[in-house]
């Protein structure tokens, strides 16, 4: 997967329900992303599915 292939969201505020499916590649610390500025309220989901690549100890990323 190509770093141009994530995605980032962006939302002034989140409500409800759903399922995010996300993307990442921890070793290479990149991935989607979902930044939420205000308020979040309801119950959401998320899958995320790596790249597979083994990430050194300590590697970490902050999707959302």
């Amino acid at each position: 997967m190509k770093a141009t292939d994530y995605s980032k969201l962006y939302l002034d505020t989140l409500s409800g329900q759903g399922t995010f499916w996300m993307n990442t590649d921890i070793a290479g610390k990149k991935g989607d992303s979902l930044h939420v500025r205000g308020e979040a309220n309801g119950q959401f989901d998320v899958i995320v599915t790596d790249s597979g690549n083994s990430p050194k100890a300590g590697d970490t990323l902050k999707i959302i």
